[in-house]
């Protein structure tokens, strides 16, 4: 169900921007996680991640969400928002037990 891959065969070379963003979102956040370990989180981290998530939100809007809404059908559709809706229930109860460990 990854929507990547299909956007890539579609219009080769837009993606490594995205896969560029991912990778520096997660980058982020594990600077963040640590920060806050640490009791060192600073404003402008915060402020940092913020930004890249706006400019990935942007950027995807724009470029991947307008793609698959026009060449993706509605049997499709639906079954990647259940795919992606799965994905953050999971990660959501993954970081609520991690925080209650």
């Amino acid at each position: 169900h990854a929507l990547l891959p299909r956007y890539e065969a579609a219009c080769p070379g837009q993606t490594a921007t995205i896969r560029k963003q991912h990778a520096d979102i997660r980058v982020e956040l594990e600077r963040l996680g640590i920060d806050l370990d640490l009791h060192a989180l600073r404003e402008e981290s915060v402020e940092r991640l913020v930004t890249l998530l706006r400019e990935h939100a942007a950027r995807e809007e724009a470029q991947l969400y307008k793609w698959a809404d026009a060449a993706l059908g509605e049997h499709e559709k639906w079954p990647l928002l259940k795919w992606f809706a799965a994905r953050v229930e999971d990660r959501l109860a993954s970081s609520r037990s991690s925080r209650r460990g």
